[in-house]
């Protein structure tokens, strides 16, 4: 039978049992129930092409929400208080995997990722234009943009333009960087600005500016300025100058030709500069000379030889006092001088006595 006009029911209305409620005492519409506790409540489950919600307030699901056939896209059990995106049994509170071919799991365009009060750890190879943290703990990191970091752990990273306040790194690649404490073991760092630097096997291929070094087992450094302590636990190995303004130690081993202040010393020969070399102390560890040389000369008079082997000369005199020897400091250093009286001739004597 058909009817055309509109069908109008004013009491409400119900359709067999418990599969469609029309109350107007609850104002409310039931299906498969025949107490709606809302607008509209289902009991059970709702199958559709398309749902187009025109609502502005809070969709809540008491139970799981699953899209795409047993929550293979998105599924977000409360039991486990866990949501997963392209799994349907996520293991952590936000497990996102990856999807089929497809390396990128995650694209965030023109926007930031935030972590409040937490690490991220990269345990593959990641790829970061610009990367601001508090910690990161990765391996294979890359990150080619500007970097702001409080705290950095990493294996085989790359880093690019990097303001970093702890760094311990193995292997990695760092451009440009600023840091503040840095332990370094088998890392290459371009050009940067170390506050304290504790490097193993490490290689500075730039200019590197520190306050305190710290260089174990075998590190290269490029051109580098200490404004701290040098400490090195093997062998310092310089193939250039080296200009410092005091040196400390217990053996040092120079193989070419050293110059101290006006001392050069080359093949074992010690020379002077400029002026002449002094030596200071009893010299007995000094070799090639006798120590404690005791010296003898030989006597003469008017060309005939008296004897040798005297190591003392006395002057004397008839009179006991016409000769008389100055030394030192009465007269010049090394110089003693002998002065003779003359006496009177007999002759004169024997003229002056008739």
């Amino acid at each position: 039978m058909a009817v055309n006009k509109n069908f109008v029911v004013r009491n409400g209305i119900e359709v067999a049992e418990n599969l469609i409620v029309a109350s107007t005492s609850l104002d409310a519409v039931g299906l498969g129930t025949t107490t709606p506790s809302s607008t509209v409540d289902v009991a059970g489950g709702i199958v559709a092409d398309n749902i187009l919600s025109r609502a502005y307030g809070i969709t809540t699901s008491l139970g799981e929400f699953n899209v795409g056939t047993g929550g293979t896209i998105i599924s977000a059990i409360p039991d486990l208080t866990a949501i997963g995106l392209h799994t349907a049994v996520p293991g952590y509170a936000v497990q996102i995997d990856k999807p089929g071919a497809d390396p990128t799991v995650v694209f965030v365009k023109n926007g930031d990722v935030v972590i409040n009060d937490g690490n991220l750890k990269v345990s593959g190879v990641s790829s970061i234009g610009y990367l601001d943290v508090g910690a990161i703990e990765a391996t294979g990191i890359r990150v080619t943009g500007v970097t702001t970091i409080a705290s950095i752990d990493a294996q085989g990273a790359h880093v690019g333009v990097a303001t970093i306040i702890n760094a311990d790194i193995t292997g990695a690649d760092i451009g440009i960087a600023t840091i503040t404490n840095l332990i370094n073991t088998g890392a290459t760092v371009g050009i940067a600005t170390i506050d304290n630097l504790v490097g193993t096997g490490a290689t500075f291929a730039g200019i590197t500016t520190t306050r305190d070094l710290i260089v174990q087992n075998g590190a290269s450094i490029g051109v580098a300025t200490v404004t701290g302590d040098l400490s090195v636990g093997g062998n310092l190995n310089v193939t250039g100058d080296i200009s410092y303004d005091e040196v400390t130690g217990r053996n040092i081993s120079i193989t070419g030709v050293s110059t101290l202040g006006t001392v050069q010393i080359s093949s074992g020969i010690v020379t002077a500069t400029s002026g002449i070399v002094t030596y200071f102390g009893d010299g007995s560890n000094l070799s090639g000379i006798a120590t404690e040389l005791t010296a003898t000369i030989g006597v003469g008079s008017e060309g005939t030889f008296i004897g040798a082997g005297i190591t003392q000369i006395d002057f004397a005199s008839t009179n006991g006092t016409a000769i008389a020897v100055d030394v030192p400091p009465a007269t010049a250093a090394g110089v003693a001088t002998v002065t003779i009286t003359p006496g009177v001739s007999i002759g004169l004597v024997i003229a002056l006595g008739s």
